[in-house]
């Protein structure tokens, strides 16, 4: 039996519908809160405003299915915007070896978890994820404390 997540809060996004509801549904099972991540009418925006307003999330498990430029772009303006700024991320592909060069381009701090993926697989994933979106929080509270202490001293002056 795969390791359980400690309730660990993960959205997720999946262009198949079927498959979104087998990737949630598994992931409940296996103790996280789940929360699936539709674009609707107005598409990734209404992924990114469901992001803001549901986050913030331990984990965003992403699906970019093939290598395909589109999807893989779409993400990576994604990622760089800081939609996932508090949030490990993870991507799920049938296709790593020619989508790891893409990510690799973005950030190193991907996990990428390739399909078809077990129970374990999937959890020490979600766990991987977590970890690195915890250290990410960190670093950010680092800069913030950082940023107010140098205003502090500038305002002492």
């Amino acid at each position: 039996m795969p390791e359980r997540s400690s309730h660990a809060k993960v959205a997720v996004f999946d262009a198949l519908e079927d498959q979104q509801q087998l990737t949630t549904a598994t992931l409940r099972v296996l103790g996280c809160r789940v929360h699936p991540l539709n674009p609707g009418d107005n598409g990734l925006q209404e992924v990114v405003d469901q992001l803001e307003r549901e986050g913030p999330f331990d984990v965003v498990l992403w699906d970019l299915p093939h290598a395909l430029r589109a999807p893989c772009e779409e993400f990576g303006h994604l990622y760089r915007r800081g939609a996932f700024a508090s949030s490990g991320v993870v991507v799920t592909t049938t296709d790593p070896g020619r989508l790891q060069p893409m990510l690799d381009e973005w950030a190193g701090d991907l996990a990428m978890l390739a399909r078809p993926y077990s129970f374990t697989a999937l959890m020490r994933a979600v766990n991987t994820g977590r970890a690195a979106g915890e250290r990410a929080g960190a670093i950010a509270d680092r800069h913030a404390d950082l940023a107010a202490y140098r205003l502090a001293q500038v305002a002492a002056v």
